[in-house]
C-alpha cells in the first residue's frame, strides 16, 4: 500500500465517480419502503433495520438473524390445523382429515340451508333465479360471512379436541421444523454500508448464510473478509472524521469523507488482513 499519507484525503478521490448513495432524505424514504423488512430462509429470520443514531447516520443497514427454536420445545397449540395437517402422518393423517370435513359439513348444513330459503323465494317455476332485493342479498352475504367464521371456530376447536392432544410421533419432526412459527432471540450478524446496503446484496448474504453452513460458519467465526473490513472501517471512523477532520462542515461534506474512507479500506483490505497487526493499523488521514 503505497503512498498511504496525507493524500488519501487530497488525491486518492480527486477524480470521483458520480456517487451512488442517496442523500439523506431520500435514502431513508427508500431504504423504509424496499429495505426495512424481514427475510426468512432455511431455520432462520434476518431483519434488517436502520440506526440513524449511528456515525454513518443512514448510510448502513443492520442485520439481525434468529433461528427457529428446537421444535420438541415448541408446544403443538403454536401450529394452525392446517400445519399440523401438513405434518400428520398416516394413518391419523386420513382417519382425523375425513372426520374434520364431517364436522364442516354439519357445521355448514344450517347456514346453507337458511340461504337456499331465502332464494327459493326468488325463483320462477323453471327454477330460474329472479332479481333479489338487495335487503335479500345483504341477509345472504351475512350468513356466509357467519358460516366461514363457524368453520373458523370449528377447526380451532377440532385442533385443540382431536390434534393438540396427539403424541408426537404421530407428526413428521421434520415438516413440523420448517412450519415451526417460534424463532430464539434475535443477535447481530452484520452491517451492510453505502452501495452495498442494497436489497440484492442482502438478500443475498441471507440465503447464503442460512443455507451454506461452510459459509456460515465464516460469517460466525469473524473471519469473513467483509467482517475485517467493517471493523477496522469503524475503528478507524472517529479519528479519522470527528477528530482531525474537525472543520468538515456540511452533512455532504461528512458523508463523502465516511464513503472515501470506506472505499480505501475495502480496497486495500486484502493487504491489511496479510498483517498480524490488522487491528491496530491507523489509516492514511488519521
Amino acid at each position: 500500500m503505497e503512498g498511504r499519507d496525507s493524500q488519501f484525503l487530497k488525491g486518492v478521490f480527486s477524480c470521483r465517480r458520480p456517487s451512488l448513495v442517496f442523500g439523506y432524505k431520500e435514502r431513508r424514504l427508500f431504504m423504509r419502503v424496499d429495505f426495512l423488512d424481514q427475510e426468512y430462509y432455511g431455520n432462520f429470520r434476518f431483519t434488517v433495520d436502520l440506526d440513524t443514531g449511528s456515525e454513518t447516520s443512514c448510510h448502513h443497514l443492520t442485520v439481525w438473524v434468529a433461528e427457529k427454536a428446537n421444535i420438541d420445545s415448541v408446544p403443538l397449540s403454536k401450529f394452525t390445523s392446517e400445519q399440523l395437517f401438513l405434518a400428520l402422518i398416516e394413518p391419523q393423517k386420513s382417519r382425523l382429515h375425513a372426520q374434520l370435513e364431517e364436522e364442516k359439513a354439519a357445521c355448514r348444513e344450517p347456514f346453507d340451508e337458511e340461504i337456499e330459503h331465502l332464494k327459493s323465494s326468488f325463483r320462477d317455476t323453471q327454477g330460474k333465479e329472479q332479481h333479489i332485493p338487495a335487503n335479500v342479498k345483504r341477509q345472504i352475504r351475512a350468513l356466509q360471512d357467519q358460516k366461514k367464521k363457524s368453520e373458523k371456530r370449528l377447526e380451532k376447536d377440532f385442533a385443540r379436541r382431536e390434534l393438540f392432544i396427539l403424541d408426537r410421533q404421530c407428526f413428521d419432526s421434520t415438516v413440523l421444523q420448517e412450519e415451526n412459527p417460534l424463532f430464539e432471540e434475535d443477535y447481530f450478524l452484520r452491517t451492510f454500508y453505502f452501495d452495498e446496503a442494497n436489497h440484492w446484496d442482502i438478500d443475498d448474504f441471507c440465503r447464503n448464510f442460512a443455507l451454506d453452513p461452510a459459509y456460515q460458519q465464516e460469517v460466525l467465526s469473524g473471519k469473513a473478509r467483509w467482517a475485517e473490513r467493517n471493523e477496522l472501517f469503524h475503528q478507524n471512523l472517529t479519528g479519522m472524521i470527528v477528530i482531525k477532520n474537525a472543520t468538515l462542515t456540511g452533512k455532504q461534506a461528512y458523508d463523502d469523507h465516511l464513503c472515501e474512507l470506506f472505499t480505501w479500506i475495502d480496497r486495500h483490505i486484502d493487504e491489511i488482513r496479510a498483517r498480524d497487526d490488522i487491528m491496530d493499523i491507523i489509516l492514511p488521514g488519521n
